[in-house]
C-alpha cells in the first residue's frame, strides 16, 4: 500500500544558469573590494590575506589564541559603494581551517571574529518554469482516485500484523509480555532513545500518558536536541542528553548503571543507506548503514547486562525504511524479530511506508473505514492540494487525497511533490492560481505534530545565532538578552553562511551530515532545517499505535501539552 514517488504528476523543470542578479558593475565592486582586503593584510604577517575566501569564523572560536581581539589587529577598509572607511577584523591564523564559501549580500558582514569577503559566485538552481495548468490538476486527480482505488478498494487487503501470528518468535514475545504485564509492578518508565531526533518518541510517550523517570537522549544534530529540550525536558524527572552514539557506546555501562535499568530503548537509525532514493545505498556495508546492525547489538549487551543484574530484558522499537533483503536478514539477526510494514496513509492524511522492529506485541491496525484511513490533506489559509483544486474548479466532491512522503534532502525539500495551490482573483492566468509548497506548519499537523512544535523553537534559535554573528561582541549581547551560554556554545564549529534574501542577511546552517571532501551535504535556513527534520521524524500516528500496549505497564502522567487531538480527528 505504500507509495511511490514515481506515481507523482510532474510538469517541466527546467536548469537555468542564474547569476543572483548582480550586473557587471557590481561584480568589478566586488572584486576591486577583495583586492583593497588583500592590501590591508599585506603588512601583517599574522593576518591571513582573504584571497583565500575564507567565511565569517566561528563566533565561539574556542582558540585561546582568540579570546582577545587587540587593536592592533583592526584594519581601515574603505568600502567603495559608500565613500566611507569603516575598522574591521580580518582573520588571523587560527581560522585557517575555515571553509570557503559564497555571500550573496552587497559587500561584506562583519563578526566578532573577522570579515566575510568573498568572490561572487554564479549558481545553479531548479526553477520552475511553467505554471500548474488543468493537465496537471486533472492528472493529480486521476491519481489520488487510483490511490483510493488502491488503498480503499482492495479486496485482496490484509492486516501486516496478521502474518505475524505464524512467527514462532513473535509468539513468544508475546506470551514474555503477559507475563511481564501480570508480574511487573507498575513504575516510571526508563527511556533511552537512540538517533532522537526532535523527540517524536518522547511526544508520542507523553500522548499516551506515560510517567517518564530517567530519559537518555543520544543525538549528534544540536538544532534537534534544542527542539527536543525545549518540549520534553520540563516533563521528564531526569534528562540526560548525549551528543553521538559512539560516546554512549564507550560509557555504555556507567550510562546503564546510573540512568539504568531501561525499559524502553525506541530510535530510528540513518535511513540513507537503505532508502530506495538513493541509487548509491550501499546498505549495512556503509558506516551509516551500519548503525542499524550496531542498534541491534546494543539491546543485545544491555539485555545481557539487565539478565546478569536480575533485571527484566527492555522493550525495543526501531524504525527505519523498507530494505532489501540481502540488508534486511542481517538487521534481522540483530533484532531477533521480523519488521512489520505499515504505511501512515492507514491512520493519517500522509503517506510514509516504514519498517518496524519492536520486542512487544501489536494491536491491529485501524480499519480502512476509520477516520485516519479517510483522512484528507487539510490546509489552512484556502490553500489545496492540486487533485483538491481540480475539484473546487469542476464543482466534485473532495477526493481522496493523501500528502506526499514528506522527506529530509535539499532537492526533495520542496520539489513537485509538495506543491500546493490557491486561487489567485487578481490573476490573468488559466487557472488563475497561486503556488507554493507545504509549510512547516502543514507538515508538523500532517505528521501530528503540534503546530510550533519545532518552528516556533527554531525560529528563536535561529533569531539568536544571526543576532550573535553580527554583534560586534557576542558574549556581551548574549548577556543583555539573557540567552543561555552553554546552549550557543553547542553551536561552535557549525559552517555557517549569510546570504541576502532580498531585504537583508539570513543566515544559513551546513547540516551536520557530510560529503566525501568533509563539506556539509546542503546549507539551510530556518524553515528548510525545520523541514529536513520534520522528514527525519516519525508519523505521531502510526507510533502512537504501535507503542498503545505498553502503556498498562507503566505508571501514569498527563501531560497538558501533549493532550491535543489530530487536526483529521
Amino acid at each position: 500500500m505504500s507509495g511511490t514517488d514515481s506515481d507523482d504528476a510532474e510538469w517541466e523543470m527546467e536548469e537555468e544558469e542564474i547569476n543572483d542578479d548582480e550586473s557587471d558593475a557590481q561584480y568589478a565592486r566586488r572584486l576591486q573590494l577583495l583586492e583593497n582586503a588583500k592590501v590591508a593584510a599585506e603588512d601583517n604577517p599574522d593576518i591571513i590575506p582573504f584571497d583565500k575566501g575564507y567565511e565569517v569564523c566561528c563566533f565561539v572560536c574556542r582558540c585561546r589564541e582568540c579570546d582577545e581581539v587587540s587593536g592592533d589587529e583592526e584594519r581601515k577598509l574603505e568600502v567603495l559603494s559608500s565613500g566611507k572607511s569603516c575598522n574591521v577584523r580580518l582573520h588571523r591564523k587560527c581560522c585557517s581551517t575555515i571553509k570557503k564559501i559564497d555571500v550573496d549580500d552587497s559587500e561584506y558582514v562583519v563578526t566578532s571574529y573577522g570579515l566575510a569577503l568573498t568572490n561572487p559566485s554564479f549558481k545553479k538552481r531548479r526553477v520552475e518554469t511553467a505554471a500548474v495548468t488543468f493537465d496537471d490538476l486533472r492528472r493529480a486527480k486521476d491519481q489520488a482516485d487510483r490511490l483510493r482505488v488502491k488503498v480503499l478498494g482492495d479486496e485482496s487487503y490484509h492486516d501486516p500484523v496478521s502474518h505475524r501470528f505464524t512467527d514462532e518468535r513473535y509468539t513468544a514475545i508475546c506470551q514474555n509480555f503477559e507475563k511481564v504485564k501480570n508480574n511487573q509492578p507498575k513504575i516510571a518508565i526508563n527511556v533511552l532513545s537512540i538517533f532522537s531526533g526532535i523527540g517524536s518518541d518522547l511526544l508520542v510517550l507523553k500522548r499516551l500518558s506515560i510517567a517518564i523517570n530517567n530519559c537518555v537522549v543520544v543525538e549528534h544534530d544540536p538544532f534537534a536536541q534544542v527542539v527536543c529540550e525545549a518540549n520534553h525536558k520540563k516533563d521528564v524527572e531526569c534528562y540526560h542528553p548525549i551528543s553521538t552514539f559512539e560516546e554512549l557506546e564507550n560509557d555504555l555501562e556507567t550510562v546503564m548503571i546510573e540512568k539504568g535499568p531501561f525499559h524502553l530503548i525506541i530510535g530510528g537509525p540513518p535511513c540513507v543507506e537503505f532508502s530506495g532514493a538513493n541509487a548509491n545505498r550501499e546498505g549495512v556495508q556503509s558506516v551509516k548503514g551500519g548503525y542499524m546492525l550496531r542498534f541491534g547489538q546494543l539491546i543485545n549487551s544491555i539485555r545481557q547486562f539487565n539478565r546478569e543484574n536480575k533485571v527484566q530484558d527492555p522493550f525495543f522499537f526501531c524504525e527505519n525504511v523498507p530494505m532489501r533483503w540481502e540488508d534486511q536478514e542481517h538487521v534481522e539477526y540483530e533484532f531477533g524479530i521480523s519488521p512489520v510494514l505499515i504505511d501512515a496513509l492507514q491512520m493519517s492524511p500522509s503517506k510514509r511506508c516504514r519498517a518496524y522492529y519492536l520486542n512487544f506485541p501489536i494491536n491491529e491496525l485501524p480499519p480502512l473505514d476509520s477516520a485516519g484511513a479517510l483522512s484528507v490533506v487539510h490546509l489552512n489559509d484556502a490553500w489545496m492540494t492540486l487533485p483538491q483544486m481540480y475539484c473546487h474548479l469542476k464543482n466534485k466532491p473532495t477526493p481522496y487525497d493523501k500528502a506526499l512522503t514528506f522527506m529530509a534532502s535539499e532537492a526533495r525539500l520542496d520539489d513537485k511533490r509538495m506543491i500546493k495551490v490557491k486561487v489567485n482573483k487578481t490573476s490573468r492566468s488559466n487557472p488563475p492560481l497561486i503556488i507554493d509548497h507545504y509549510s512547516v506548519a502543514d507538515r508538523e499537523s500532517l505528521l501530528g505534530y503540534p503546530v510550533g512544535y519545532l518552528e516556533n523553537v527554531l525560529f528563536q534559535m535561529f533569531e539568536k545565532l544571526e543576532k550573535a554573528f553580527l554583534a560586534e561582541d557576542w558574549f556581551k549581547e548574549a548577556l543583555e538578552c539573557g540567552w543561555d551560554i552553554e546552549e550557543i556554545q553547542n553551536f561552535s564549529g557549525r559552517c555557517y553562511r549569510f546570504e541576502f534574501n532580498g531585504q537583508g542577511l539570513s543566515l544559513k546552517v551546513g547540516t551536520m551530515d557530510k560529503n566525501r571532501r568533509g563539506d556539509p551535504l546542503y546549507y539551510l535556513n530556518c524553515e528548510q532545517y525545520c523541514k529536513r527534520l520534520l522528514g527525519n521524524g516519525f508519523s505521531i500516528p502510526v507510533v502512537e499505535h504501535l507503542l498503545c500496549p505498553i502503556k498498562d505497564l507503566f505508571l501514569r502522567k498527563t501531560y497538558n501539552d501533549a493532550s491535543y487531538k489530530f487536526v483529521w480527528e
